[in-house]
């Protein structure tokens, strides 16, 4: 929720380049240009994550799950390199 308020706030200023479309007070509707914001997107939420939280990801394939999901997984675990799979077809997978 801090993520998501935060983004809204820098969406807003234009900081990210991000055309936002607040739905609820904890969702948003987002047009990202490029796999490249979509990763920092990501990274956004990654960085503000706390144990506990939780993120649900919905879309068409191709939308970017996978992108947000590396951003979101590298920037919370700091490793920058780490390898992530899809979450579409996803039952259980756990990242140290």
């Amino acid at each position: 929720m801090r993520a998501l308020r935060s983004l809204l706030a820098l969406g807003a200023k234009g900081a990210l380049g991000l055309a936002t479309k607040p739905s609820t007070p904890a969702a948003a509707q987002l047009r990202l240009a490029s796999e490249i914001q979509m990763e920092r997107l990501g990274g956004i939420f990654g960085a503000t994550a706390a144990n506990g939280d939780t993120v649900c990801l919905s879309g068409d394939l191709g939308a970017g799950k996978t992108v947000f999901s590396r951003g979101f997984l590298r920037s919370a675990s700091g490793d920058a390199r780490m390898r992530v799979t899809s979450p579409t077809y996803l039952l259980d997978n756990a990242y140290d």
